[in-house]
């Protein structure tokens, strides 16, 4: 119902509605910039990844190891926004827009890759800082070769989801 109410509301309007919810911290930093609709959608995006950061702290032991693998779906989407900026020559300031503000590749480290022009730059970062994890980065930097050789992204995304796939 509450989505239902920002139906056929200028931007205006929707920012002022979110200022009564639980999107208000994340609202507020952004009032100070703009009311455009990047905007917008980066301050919910923040608060999606302050939620979730907060849904960890609710679990200790076995729960919060099923948490932490749960929330590892966001590593890898992360992983695969900035590979495929930097393949696609996309600005580091869009790469970052698009992350999950969450895990390892929420916060410095992923502006830092997203800076590096290069893709074979960013790559050999993610795999010296073992970003993600160090399990996914070794597959990354296994599969990184193949993708090399043949240019087929498909191919080196499905190396990394197959072994997120296995937990």
């Amino acid at each position: 119902d509450d989505y239902e109410t920002l139906l056929g509301r200028d931007i205006e309007g929707i920012v002022e509605a979110l200022t009564a919810t639980a999107y208000r911290p994340e609202i507020e930093a952004m009032l100070a910039a703009s009311h455009d609709v990047r905007r917008v959608h980066e301050a919910l995006n923040q608060n999606l990844g302050r939620s979730l950061e907060e849904l960890r702290a609710f679990y200790d032991g076995p729960a919060r190891v099923l948490v932490d693998l749960l929330l590892a779906r966001y590593d890898l989407h992360n992983l695969l926004v900035l590979l495929r900026g930097r393949l696609r020559g996309h600005r580091a300031e869009e790469l970052v827009a698009s992350l999950i503000p969450i895990g390892a590749l929420g916060g410095a480290a992923a502006h830092e890759i997203a800076n590096r022009q290069d893709p074979v730059a960013a790559v050999d970062l993610l795999v010296t800082w073992k970003l993600p994890d160090p399990e996914l980065a070794r597959t990354l930097a296994h599969a990184w070769p193949e993708f090399e050789r043949t240019q087929d992204l498909a191919v080196l995304e499905l190396a990394l989801a197959t072994h997120q796939a296995r937990f």
